[in-house]
């Protein structure tokens, strides 16, 4: 029993770890852009950088998915599916990400006239974007490479690679800003060769739980490439896609309500989302853990193992949410006058503190929840979940504001996370049938 905790664990810890390295690394790169001559620098780069999030972030099928799939295939001891798969995530990472690095002029003019960025930032977004684009097939690989790792357990190897890539990017943006002065230009140019030296650590991490020249094989194998299997590998992605698309616009909605309570609702929000983010680095650490032991688990038709991991799993991501809200409780107000010193927002903040403490019990059931489906690669499931969460929370977005204001527009995010946590536990049985 203590071995299986052991083994929660050891996927999991090496994952937060990794999740709180990007947020760290953060800090340097503002600390770095923070030192050019004006706040045109730093607001520049937030923008173009939340710009390619978003794009970028549309592809997260590429980590969830492959997740799923590699952990299925290697609880069969399936070697060949195994190598089919990775060859197709990885080939797809790339032939995509070229794809938008051709396209990602056209789509950062877009959303520099959503975002309505200020005029003396565009020309500086641009110089970023113009550098930048060509990491994309980088970044797209990396999703699929951690997805590998994730699947096969071996999340000590994506902390070396999360680790390689955040601190290459730290260093050279360091270099290349505050040591030769390059500006907006360093930051996008740190990016490039940063990620791009993460997909070779990547690729020779993989060469260390698999067999490299069956994947070479597996790349130009016809098999790989069978019209049926490879259609199906898309629409099982292809859920996943439009799951992503929703969830986006959930987060594009509450900021987009906020404006309407002027920019101390909008920092707020901003501030909100920074909790948010605090809270998604641990639980998707137990996420991940349960997408690599209960994926095992289902590809080996075992039920009984699989109920076992999902609920072990569940028990400690519970435990993790109780110490967030405790944490909260305790340091929430202290976290709040640490991001800002404007007292219409820590009022803000306060009246939203209930919130807060409510959130990690709420979003826990979510984070799990996908964590079990990707596990089954039920991502039908998990689209039309997520769908009939959405409608809960537009509805809610309608009439809680109304109600409370600001703070409803927060309330109908928590109606969102619940639904979606409730609406998954209606459907798991339907998961474990298939195991029968």
């Amino acid at each position: 029993m203590t071995n299986n905790h052991q083994r929660i664990w050891a996927i999991a810890g090496p994952a937060i770890l990794a999740n709180i390295s990007a947020p760290l690394i953060a800090l340097v790169d503002t600390w770095a852009i923070g030192h050019l001559p004006g706040a045109k620098y730093l607001a520049a780069v937030g923008l173009a950088t939340t710009i390619f999030t978003f794009i970028l972030w549309a592809f997260g099928f590429l980590r969830m998915g492959t997740t799923g799939l590699v952990a299925q295939a290697d609880g069969k001891g399936d070697k060949v599916q195994l190598h089919i798969i990775c060859a197709r995530a990885l080939t797809i990472g790339l032939i995509a990400g070229l794809v938008m690095m051709m396209l990602s002029r056209e789509a950062v003019l877009l959303g520099i006239s959503l975002m309505e960025a200020p005029a003396e930032t565009r020309p500086l977004v641009m110089e970023y974007a113009l550098i930048r684009q060509y990491s994309m097939p980088a970044s797209l690989m990396i999703y699929a490479l951690n997805g590998i790792l994730i699947g096969l357990a071996k999340t000590k190897s994506a902390l070396v690679l999360q680790l390689v890539l955040n601190i290459a990017n730290g260093i050279l943006n360091v270099i290349f800003v505050i040591g030769l002065g390059m500006g907006v230009e360093g930051v996008a140019l740190g990016t490039v060769l940063a990620e791009w030296l993460a997909v070779l650590t990547g690729i020779y991490l993989l060469s260390k739980h698999i067999d490299l020249p069956a994947l070479l094989k597996a790349f130009i194998a016809a098999r790989t490439w069978h019209l049926a299997a490879f259609a199906r590998f898309m629409a099982l992605n292809g859920f996943i896609f439009a799951r992503t698309l929703l969830l986006m616009t959930t987060g594009i909605l509450v900021m987009a309500q906020s404006s309407h309570y002027g920019s101390d609702a909008v920092a707020a929000s901003h501030i909100m989302n920074q909790f948010s983010l605090l809270i998604s680095l641990g639980l998707d650490g137990i996420a991940y853990a349960v997408e690599a032991l209960a994926g095992n688990a289902y590809g080996a038709r075992d039920r009984v193992r699989f109920r076992y991991w999902s609920i072990t799993t569940t028990l400690w991501a519970v435990a993790l949410s109780l110490v967030y809200t405790a944490g909260f409780w305790a340091f929430g107000e202290g976290i709040v006058f640490t991001l800002t010193e404007v007292e219409s927002v820590r009022i803000a903040m306060h009246n939203l503190m209930p919130v807060i403490l409510a959130m990690p019990l709420v979003a826990v059931w979510s984070y799990q929840f996908d964590g079990i489906f990707i596990s089954a690669t039920d991502t039908k499931a998990m689209f039309a979940t997520m769908l009939v969460s959405f409608a809960a929370f537009f509805v809610a977005l309608e009439f809680l504001p109304a109600a409370y204001g600001f703070q409803g527009i927060w309330l109908a995010m928590l109606v969102f996370l619940a639904t979606r946590g409730l609406s998954q536990a209606i459907w798991y049985p339907r998961i474990e049938k298939r195991l029968v």
